[in-house]
């Protein structure tokens, strides 16, 4: 072991890389016809973007496959394994974040975000989706400073329950129903 403190960040950095700072696309970047305003969120395998779709003139969510830890950027922009080790795991996530796409795409129930098209290039893939303008349920909540009633749980309920049915009868499983992927419109 390392004694010295830079020593060990060093070696943490190489057993466990972060997220690149900047690793995201800048303001005005083209994806195809989508051209990116701003970063939405950033997730541990994707970031989201607000951008204009420049054919159809509206305001879209583009989501990108970027998993931090398992890849980076490149200076040409490309997306690629930080170290060949890495392949098999990063492929596996995009090609899981493609099926994702293609599933919520099949979909059309209010509840669902709806993906309107999908593409692979830059060595990664990425999703156009609506646009909302919201806040998450995590935040709504603790905006709120005090529980909700009964009567309002049940009624976020409903709608939930029946988008985990549609999902359901479409034998998939969400994994992932929480707070901060519930968006309050």
């Amino acid at each position: 072991m390392a004694d010295d403190p830079r020593e060990r960040a060093e070696q943490r950095t190489l057993l466990m890389p972060r997220r690149d700072q900047g690793a995201e696309l800048p303001r005005g970047h083209a994806l195809q016809e989508f051209v990116v305003e701003q970063v939405l969120g950033m997730g541990g395998y994707s970031v989201v973007y607000l951008a204009q779709d420049t054919k159809l003139q509206r305001k879209v969510a583009v989501k990108e496959y970027l998993p931090g830890t398992l890849a980076a950027r490149g200076p040409g922009g490309d997306v690629a394994p930080r170290l060949p080790r890495f392949a098999e795991s990063y492929d596996k996530g995009l090609q899981s974040f493609i099926n994702e796409a293609r599933l919520l795409g099949s979909f059309d129930n209010p509840s669902l975000v709806k993906v309107y098209r999908f593409w692979a290039a830059n060595g990664t893939a990425y999703m156009a989706m609506p646009y909302y303008n919201g806040i998450n349920l995590k935040k709504w909540l603790s905006d709120l400073g005090a529980p909700p009633s009964e009567k309002w749980l049940r009624a976020l309920a409903e709608p939930l329950m029946q988008a985990l049915a549609v999902l359901h009868g479409a034998n998939t499983l969400h994994r992932d129903v929480a707070p901060d992927n519930v968006l309050m419109l």
